[in-house]
């Protein structure tokens, strides 16, 4: 199924915010929707439909064809996709196919992927920056300062969909006898999973162990309610989970590469590290984190201006590519953060008001979202 025709005005501005460049072309550009809207996916629409589409805009006088999916990491059948549907029009230049997505570009990932050069031209965004800012708008007067003071919570982890990271870390947490000392979110899509969680070699005996004897606990509900079932937003009402809390456990929405196969609310994806609405909301609230997701998350955000916490949070997980050494060495991170004492969490707070503070900066100044591929390696 197309996308919806009255939503076009609203699709063609949010596109030509996130990547300016276009829009001195913007007349020669074509948009189609190549996103996982459940109703619209691009994986279940039609070729020959996605060629129509094309063709009407050929006679239209459109020469730019971008395939966009910037709200997501880099899928590899919709992109294979594209491709097949490029190769249908042999006399429109290749480079003027666009497959756009929200990851971070690194070239080597790709190659070992496909074994090849990109077919099509590939765009890659941090569209989830403009997103997180653009919910917030109204509340950016309100939004509150960073305190630097003694608070009675040392974590802020919210977590919904059950990823297998995320069972990783709740099962750390509940292990190590910490949930109590943060705010903690474990909702779930449904309770399915956790017998599913408890079938899977892929997860060690001490994770199952833990899942099996609290599984009566789910969920674990911090922001979500009947009205508010996806909590992507910020609301007056997060405003103490983040105030009360020294940091933030980011559970992004991808981190382990082996285990892609397990993700079964996402469809295939190469690993490219991937900043979502999770990160973004620490970015505007100022709080520090720590983050399980792909190797080198905190690299790409570094070459994209941000600032990470390293010597204050020990950051050397980041370049650690084999997944349940790095998740890990985050829990292992998240213990000896939890050890501080009053004076130490003072200091701490002291030296990182700065990173803190640009971060905010950067994240409401940004004026481009596109990430330049000859950053990341292409």
């Amino acid at each position: 199924m197309r996308y919806p025709k009255e939503y076009y005005a609203n699709f063609y501005n949010d596109f030509f915010q996130i990547l300016p460049r276009f829009r001195e072309i913007k007349d020669k550009v074509q948009l189609i929707y190549a996103g996982t809207n459940n109703q619209w996916c691009f994986s279940k629409r039609l070729i020959s439909d996605i060629c129509e589409e094309i063709q009407e805009g050929i006679d239209q006088g459109k020469e730019h064809f971008i395939f966009e999916n910037s709200s997501e990491t880099f899928m590899v059948d919709f992109y294979l996709k594209v491709v097949s549907i490029a190769k249908r029009f042999p006399n429109i230049p290749k480079e003027n196919f666009y497959y756009a997505t929200g990851c971070f570009p690194l070239a080597k990932l790709f190659y070992d992927h496909f074994q090849a050069d990109p077919e099509i031209s590939l765009l890659f965004t941090i569209n989830q920056v403009l997103r997180g800012v653009s919910r917030v708008w109204d509340l950016k007067d309100k939004l509150p300062q960073y305190q630097i003071a003694i608070k009675p919570k040392l974590f802020l982890c919210y977590n919904k969909i059950e990823r297998p990271h995320r069972i990783y870390t709740y099962a750390y947490l509940s292990k190590n006898k910490l949930l109590d000392k943060g705010f903690f979110s474990f909702q779930g899509v449904n309770t399915s999973w956790i017998d599913e969680t408890l079938r899977l070699a892929f997860f060690p005996n001490w994770v199952k162990d833990e899942v099996r004897k609290n599984r009566n606990n789910f969920p674990y509900v911090l922001n979500i309610t009947e009205e508010r079932n996806n909590p992507i937003d910020i609301t007056e009402d997060d405003f103490d989970h983040f105030n009360r809390s020294y940091f933030s456990i980011l559970n992004e929405t991808t981190c382990f590469s082996h285990s892609l196969k397990y993700n079964t609310m996402m469809q295939k994806y190469i690993n490219m590290p991937f900043l979502t609405d999770k990160t973004v909301k620490a970015l505007v609230m100022r709080h520090p984190f720590i983050v399980n997701a792909p190797p080198y998350f905190l690299a790409c955000m570094r070459r994209a201006g941000f600032k990470t916490f390293h010597p204050f949070i020990d950051e050397t997980y980041d370049e650690i590519e084999d997944d349940l050494l790095r998740i890990d060495t985050v829990c292992s991170e998240i213990s000896r953060l939890c050890e501080k004492t009053n004076d130490e969490w003072l200091e701490w707070q002291y030296n990182i008001k700065h990173i803190l503070e640009h971060n905010y900066n950067l994240a409401w100044e940004m004026t481009d979202f596109e990430l330049k591929k000859e950053h990341y390696g292409f």
